[in-house]
């Protein structure tokens, strides 16, 4: 009865309305409906992201003059890896790539693919270290040699807390292992959440195999990532994923232990690896777009995005993705591009005239012969 008498007065009072009062009342009333949803859905988001302005794009003829280079690579191992997040070589042309399926996996020369070493984790950032074993970000268990001998953890918590997202390494010559942690906070399937929070969860560590000690060089890293040495070994520079930029850390001489910029990017940086004529690249997943800059600007929109519904419908937006060469000061020297992203290259590295390049959406490694 209560419901009738309420539908009938509701009924009686549209009747003495104008047709503009009907249409205000129901849009008022349909705002307000909207503003209590995403007020809901911001309390309880699952993220306290802080607003992100970013500067200026370094370099907008990457997306004036895309070369579509990677929608014409060569595929390695076509189904036997998946998500081969990084790519290493060793000093006999060797390649090895992490897989989701628990396997380090290893390409001879004559192009035959093994199952290596089973770890049993989620691989991804790798190095061949300098007595030819293979050092192993693994998201489950933490920093693993990898050798003939079999599988042992170098590093699985660091100052008493487990390690929970550890992401790239480099080895010096004198055995030395820089790695980092991409987030202390969010594990693998929430790293967009640390994406969007932008409060900087990321650390660059140091690890010394004759002492067992680690060593903490950088905290409040936006994401910490790929890594690699100078030829000089004396700084080593680290990506920072979304905050779109790479840093120099200095390990010797008058500035050694103190950071720089080194490299502002159009998109988020992966992996980075150094080149055989001293060189480094970098390999970018993703490019910014105006519509991702402008949600970055604020917290609630990211709070919205956060949601698997929508962040499922952002990322069908297409964005690009590509990798560059830089030299040692950061100039650009080169600049591989996919519009379309068929290809999200990860990882790159280069050995002899060819370039392989890892994929966390691929299920082969990437190769592209050079001139």
């Amino acid at each position: 009865p209560s419901v009738a008498f309420f539908v009938g007065c509701l009924l009686c009072s549209c009747r003495a309305m104008s047709s503009a009062s009907i249409i205000i009342s129901v849009l008022s009333i349909a705002i307000a409906l909207l503003a209590a949803w995403i007020i809901q859905l911001a309390r309880t988001s699952p993220i306290d992201p802080l607003p992100l302005v970013f500067p200026p794009l370094p370099t907008p003829e990457f997306f004036l003059f895309p070369n579509g280079t990677l929608q014409n690579i060569d595929k390695l191992g076509e189904g036997l890896l998946q998500s081969p997040e990084d790519v290493a070589v060793d000093d006999q042309g060797r390649i090895y790539a992490g897989s989701f399926d628990g396997w380090v996996k290893r390409m001879w020369r004559n192009g035959t693919w093994e199952d290596w070493k089973f770890i049993g984790g989620s691989p991804l950032g790798i190095a061949v270290g300098i007595h030819g074993e293979v050092i192993v970000c693994d998201i489950t268990r933490g920093l693993l040699n990898v050798s003939e001998e079999g599988i042992s953890v170098l590093v699985s918590e660091v100052h008493g807390k487990s390690l929970k997202l550890i992401n790239g390494v480099a080895v010096a010559n004198n055995g030395i292992i820089y790695f980092t942690e991409a987030s202390d906070k969010y594990p693998i399937e929430q790293f967009h959440w640390d994406l969007l929070e932008s409060r900087p969860h990321g650390r660059l560590m140091q690890y010394d195999p004759s002492s067992g000690t680690v060593i903490v060089l950088l905290q409040e890293l936006g994401f910490a990532n790929g890594v690699a040495l100078s030829p000089k070994q004396d700084f080593l520079v680290v990506c920072e994923s979304w905050r779109c930029q790479c840093w120099k850390y200095w390990l010797e001489g008058p500035k050694g232990g103190t950071v720089e910029l080194f490299l502002r990017l159009p998109g988020n940086p992966d992996n980075i690896h150094l080149s055989p004529d001293n060189t480094f690249w970098i390999a970018i997943p993703e490019l910014r777009t105006p519509l991702w800059d402008f949600i970055h600007r604020f917290s609630l929109l990211k709070m919205l995005s956060c949601r698997s519904f929508m962040h499922k419908q952002l990322s069908r937006i297409p964005r690009g993705c590509g990798a560059l060469k830089v030299g040692l000061d950061g100039e650009l020297i080169y600049y591989l591009s996919d519009p379309q992203c068929k290809f999200m290259v990860t990882g790159i590295m280069e050995f002899g005239n060819h370039l392989y390049l890892g994929s966390l959406t691929s299920n082969y490694i990437g190769h592209i012969k050079l001139r």
